[in-house]
């Protein structure tokens, strides 16, 4: 088959420069950890220090958001966090309704169009919920990522596979402890939360 027959497809909702953020570069961590998690406990028990970053491996029936509300109450409250999900279930929009009265001062969530789509009532229970100071998008989008700003309590980042919801298979997930890593990710976060493909700022 020749391939070079076949016409190029080019999004015409893909990013601009300008709404990519540049390539983050720095010095490998203090220390990097291994875990295979099972059950939340060793999560919280593996999770890394200042400087250090732990990579997981997810293997069980686990919901990532039990796995930050775990999070948030060994270190919480949070000053902020910050969502990046393709979707979420209805137990979710519960635990983030919990999470607004004293478990985060704020809370953002950036889904995806997708999952507005194909799930308007989700989208409407959550987006009742999220009002100011709190923010839910729903632009683009299939990054996975939580930024947890602790203030003085230090700030974390996870990145990996898991949307915030439940998945039988593996999942896979960095955790880094570093103010510099999470000020990116949380920067690309509100900047896909700012966006015009949007619905529900207030």
């Amino acid at each position: 088959m020749d391939f070079t027959a076949l016409k190029r497809f080019v999004s015409p909702l893909r990013p601009t420069d300008s709404e990519i953020p540049a390539p983050f570069r720095r010095p490998p961590p203090a220390k990097t950890r291994t875990a295979t998690i099972r059950v939340i406990k060793q999560l919280l028990d593996a999770l890394p220090g200042p400087g250090e970053v732990t990579l997981c491996i997810l293997a069980s029936r686990v919901d990532w958001c039990d796995y930050l509300s775990a999070i948030l109450r060994q270190r919480g409250p949070a000053e902020h966090v910050r969502i990046s999900t393709l979707s979420y279930a209805a137990r979710n929009v519960r635990i983030l309704t919990d999470w607004t009265t004293g478990a985060a001062r704020k809370l953002t969530v950036v889904s995806s169009r997708f999952f507005r789509t194909h799930n308007p009532e989700l989208h409407a229970a959550l987006a009742a919920v999220l009002q100011r100071p709190h923010l839910l998008a729903a632009p683009r989008n299939h990054t996975k990522i939580a930024t947890l700003d602790f203030g003085n309590g230090g700030k974390l980042v996870c990145s990996g596979s898991p949307n915030l919801r439940c998945n039988g298979a593996p999942e896979q997930v960095s955790i880094a402890d570093d103010a510099e890593s999470h000020d990116f990710h949380a920067a690309f976060i509100d900047q896909l939360a700012q966006g015009n493909d949007h619905a529900d700022r207030r």
